[in-house]
């Protein structure tokens, strides 16, 4: 949307190190306690976090003296990120121009501003970059600033009139983070111009690697097996945040596309092959990956409307009237309203693609 009002955005990604191995159980008990746990419940986390030991198991099946740990929370558990995200809940508080995203030791800051005004845009981040370094220190959380990273976002035409060298750095306890080309966050590798090349090349190679390796096994299985090994192990890299690259190229959809079809091909083993694959796909039951992409948003967003969380998205589909808040997502597609976007990106973003895809084909006279 920043796109669509002609803005840029400046992010900042931060690492933790070792984040969920850090935290103090004094201040995550406090923090609970302001969160208004009551005495029985801080009692109870007390508990599950005191007396925890870590043994080290050799070859021969020793184990090691126990050395007990004052710090950190369990990893692998229900518990872990729901309690690291209540101690990490109050970092809001130490920004002053950014808006934050957090998801579990995950987080990143981000402003939007028009290009004339970079440099202030980079001064404000640059002050809220440092507040969260001070915020970690407080809380006895170590912050990597070598593993940081810093990105102007954009239109292709905005992005590529900057002059990156001619900014200044983001500068956390004296080391300048270099703008990157790339940032990965939660396995999507995002660019400053959202063209999804890079993210499709990773997940193309670990696809192939994915097929490469089952296929030593091909005739050893039956054609039911080969299928649910295919849907296990390769299919869930297509599927992976499929709303979120939607409006990917022509020619990327087309590379994504091969590689279902090379699943196909994986599954019946023995399609001939100057001969299409769509009538294998289909016997199968598979939707096209652009037609999974589109299943895969909109019912998304049809969650996100039926539950109403998360908020910022929520907020962002507009109804035309109660009545089909309580009854259309039954009975019928929901009239979804927006305003004509300015620019393709805003175009084919999530909540005005799924609200076209949604609403019902108006009938021909």
């Amino acid at each position: 949307m920043a796109v669509d009002k002609r803005k840029i955005t400046a992010l900042v990604s931060f690492d933790f190190s070792k984040a969920f191995d850090t935290i103090d159980h004094g201040l995550l008990i406090s923090k609970l306690r302001c969160l208004g746990c009551d005495a029985l419940a801080v009692e109870w986390f007390s508990s599950y976090l005191s007396s925890r030991s870590l043994s080290i198991k050799s070859e021969d099946g020793a184990l090691s003296e126990p050395l007990f740990t004052t710090s950190g929370i369990p990893q692998g558990s229900s518990l872990g990120p729901l309690l690291f995200a209540q101690f990490i809940n109050d970092l809001h508080i130490a920004l002053r121009h950014s808006k934050h995203i957090i998801y579990a030791d995950d987080t990143a800051i981000f402003q939007h501003h028009f290009p004339s005004r970079i440099h202030e845009l980079i001064a404000d981040l640059n002050a809220d970059a440092n507040a969260v370094v001070a915020w970690a220190a407080e809380n006895k959380l170590h912050m990597n600033p070598t593993k940081t990273t810093v990105m102007i976002l954009g239109s292709l035409a905005y992005v590529s009139s900057i002059d990156k060298a001619a900014l200044p750095k983001i500068t956390l306890n004296g080391t300048s983070i270099a703008y990157s080309s790339s940032i990965k966050c939660l396995g999507v590798t995002i660019s400053p111009t959202q063209l999804w090349t890079k993210h499709i090349n990773s997940l193309r190679s670990k696809c192939h690697f994915a097929l490469y390796s089952l296929r030593f096994y091909r005739h050893a299985l039956n054609r039911q097996l080969r299928a649910r090994l295919a849907v296990a192990l390769v299919l869930p890299h297509l599927n992976y945040a499929a709303a979120v690259y939607n409006d990917i190229s022509a020619t990327s959809d087309l590379k994504w596309q091969r590689l279902q079809n090379a699943c196909v091909r994986f599954v019946f083993a023995s399609i001939p092959a100057r001969e299409h694959v769509t009538p294998y796909r289909l016997a199968l039951g598979w939707l096209s990956v652009k037609r999974r992409r589109q299943y895969l948003l909109v019912m998304l967003a049809l969650n996100i409307l039926r539950s109403g969380e998360p908020g910022p998205l929520r907020n962002l589909f507009k109804l035309s009237s109660d009545r089909q808040v309580r009854h259309s997502l039954r009975r019928q597609a929901p009239l979804l309203s927006y305003k004509t976007p300015r620019t393709s990106s805003l175009h084919n973003s999530f909540f005005i693609t799924a609200s076209r895809i949604i609403n019902p084909t108006p009938r021909s006279k």
